[in-house]
């Protein structure tokens, strides 16, 4: 009986801790960017003369911030003939709830010359080969990132980082909410490129992982909080980043109590193998710092 009792206790307290903790549904699919058909693609106003290549779960080279493998573009600008500018977009479409804040965040690594742009949208027109998108189409601003020659606020050196730390195109919306009640499909997405009208020959390379949107507001990654661990991706199936260890170990349970794995941390952020674990909904432990963790 008193096996049973600590147990029951065990269970009930993960319960009671999983009820207070925030946890942000991911909206995108396909986020680890290893899997083309989990994107659509348009070349929006793209000259002729101009190209854009990628390869997704791309290993040779990745953000910092990444892992396994991530989106690879390249893209390039003559700056004459037919066309001037270089514009390509990867979107997908997703189902938001009105009136609930969201967050757009993704690893992020570039290599570019000058006017060149990334740029992220959610909008509720489906993006159109040859067109543009943006404001004019009714889609929100979410940010991103510009050459200093376009952006000032932006550094002049490339970037390697996160949406959310180091986005620097100013007027950007993230979180964004849409406004009312009940559900609203829209299309999210990034488009990229360059504009050349001197024949430059200007040109970008971009890594790109770890692409999310969750909600509500409260869960947003915090990088930096010391008292908060932090689980990406999430849902996951193979490997995690942990970020915000605080502790020396790192403790998973499953709802039951029973802890199923068990990390020593050796600094406050990790990389983890969490694919011997089964579909299901887990408990991440860190010090006194907990977090669902999410199999699929």
């Amino acid at each position: 009986m008193k096996k049973i009792y600590l147990d029951g206790m065990i269970m009930l307290g993960l319960i009671l801790l999983i009820s207070a903790t925030s946890f942000a549904q991911d909206m995108i699919i396909g986020g680890d960017m290893e899997n083309e058909n989990d994107w659509a693609t348009c070349a929006l106003n793209t000259g002729a003369d101009n190209t854009v290549t990628y390869e997704f779960s791309f290993s040779d080279d990745r953000p910092s911030a990444g892992i396994n493998g991530c989106l690879h573009v390249v893209g390039t600008n003559t700056g004459t003939g037919d066309g001037q500018g270089t514009n390509f977009m990867f979107y997908q479409q997703v189902t938001l709830q009105r009136g609930v804040a969201y967050t757009f965040d993704m690893a992020y690594k570039d290599v570019r010359t000058n006017n060149y742009w990334l740029e992220a949208y959610v909008g509720p027109n489906e993006p159109e080969v040859g067109g543009d998108y943006g404001t004019a189409n009714g889609a929100y601003f979410i940010g991103g990132w510009k050459s200093i020659n376009w952006a000032t606020e932006c550094p002049g050196d490339e970037f390697d980082g996160t949406f959310v730390e180091t986005a620097c195109i100013a007027n950007g919306t993230n979180p964004f909410t849409f406004e009312g009640e009940g559900d609203t499909v829209v299309y999210i997405g990034f488009r990229m490129g360059i504009w050349d009208g001197e024949g430059n020959g200007y040109s970008f390379e971009v890594f790109i992982d770890n692409v999310s949107l969750t909600g509500p507001e409260t869960s947003i990654r915090n990088y930096t909080d010391p008292n908060r661990v932090n689980v990406f991706p999430n849902p996951a199936s193979g490997m995690i980043t942990v970020a915000n260890i605080a502790s020396d170990e790192i403790r998973i349970f499953n709802l039951a109590g029973q802890e199923v794995l068990q990390f020593s941390a050796a600094s406050r952020i990790m990389n983890l193998d969490v694919s011997g674990l089964n579909k299901g909904m887990y408990l991440l432990k860190s010090g006194d710092s907990a977090t669902k963790l999410m199999i699929e």
